[in-house]
């Protein structure tokens, strides 16, 4: 088994090298703008980062530091089959084959791409998720435990009172500092809809003169990762790497959101109850409210965050 994952791990890499053509889907979230065409994919194995663009760099380019377009594989959070990403769902031209598409998302970007046939596809998506693995040290793998495609399962019922718990919590609001990805860092609020099953982001941002307030969403059930640490590229261009213990980011293809908590116990709760929550909502396909399955008169044993629960708010 292992001289057959090394084998396509060597096939995907020896491709990537030379680059391969395919259908790349655009959509902005912001502005809704979308845009399909034919873009070369390529890997730059001296950054270990897959790129996709019109053309690749030139060697004076390459000289003067250009970065094309891409995601590095460390960022990869899911290699998601089908066409279920935002880039393939919100764009204005739908793809010739679902059967044929997949996308690479992580914090960077999310890249949705048409290959000519499911064959193709399951070549490059059994392939793509090889090289992703592989890439991490056993130290980067232990720290990525929040997954959520890996670990969809049903919920005991002390986890469900978990879930109902953050659920009422976020619908109240939970304050947080957002690092957009210009850099910027300000004061938001993250709450919860359950009428969209969204998670909404509202961040002020302060004028001269005036005020406003920016909202941004994910829907639960697209969240492929919730990443403990400063490890994305807006908290390296807000400077905040330092603060890897306080951070988090959740990733999905529409957006990214990269919190910042008061300390790291907030920070590992918050990110340990937000799993649930969304294993919850993937697994009973609804939104509404959670209810308890905990019997009145046979209590659940408490568990070992329970008391760190009650001082959070958790």
């Amino acid at each position: 088994m292992a001289e057959e994952t090394n084998l396509r791990i060597r096939e995907i890499f020896s491709i990537l090298t030379q680059g391969v053509e395919m259908i790349q889907y655009e959509t902005n979230p912001d502005t809704h703008q979308s845009s399909v065409g034919s873009k070369i994919v390529w890997m730059d194995s001296d950054i270990y980062r897959i790129c996709v663009d019109n053309t690749r760099p030139s060697m004076s380019e390459r000289a003067q530091g250009k970065i094309p377009p891409g995601i590095y594989l460390r960022d990869i959070a899911e290699v998601r089959e089908g066409a279920e990403s935002f880039q393939f769902t919100e764009n204005k031209t739908p793809p010739r084959n679902v059967n044929n598409c997949l996308s690479l998302v992580g914090s960077e970007r999310t890249i949705s791409l048409e290959l000519p046939s499911k064959f193709t596809r399951d070549w490059f998506l059994t392939r793509f998720r090889l090289l992703a693995e592989d890439i991490l040290v056993e130290q980067e793998r232990a720290s990525r435990q929040y997954r959520i495609w890996e670990k969809v399962r049903q919920l005991n019922s002390s986890e469900t009172e978990a879930v109902a718990k953050l659920q009422g919590l976020l619908e109240r609001g939970v304050q947080v500092l957002n690092h957009e990805p210009t850099g910027k860092v300000v004061e938001a609020v993250l709450s919860y809809s359950s009428v969209s099953n969204d998670l909404e982001l509202y961040s002020r941002q302060d004028g001269i003169f005036s005020s406003k307030e920016t909202k941004a969403s994910i829907n639960v059930s697209d969240i492929s990762e919730i990443r403990p640490g400063s490890h994305s590229l807006a908290f390296v261009r807000s400077g905040s790497t330092a603060n890897d213990k306080e951070t988090m980011s959740v990733i999905s293809s529409e957006n990214v959101f990269n919190l910042q908590f008061i300390n790291e116990e907030a920070r590992d709760l918050f990110a340990d109850r937000l799993f649930l929550f969304v294993l919850f909502f993937l697994v009973n396909k609804a939104g509404g409210a959670v209810t308890s399955h905990v019997e009145e008169d046979e209590p659940e044993p408490e568990d070992e965050h329970a008391s760190a629960d009650r001082d959070n708010g958790l």
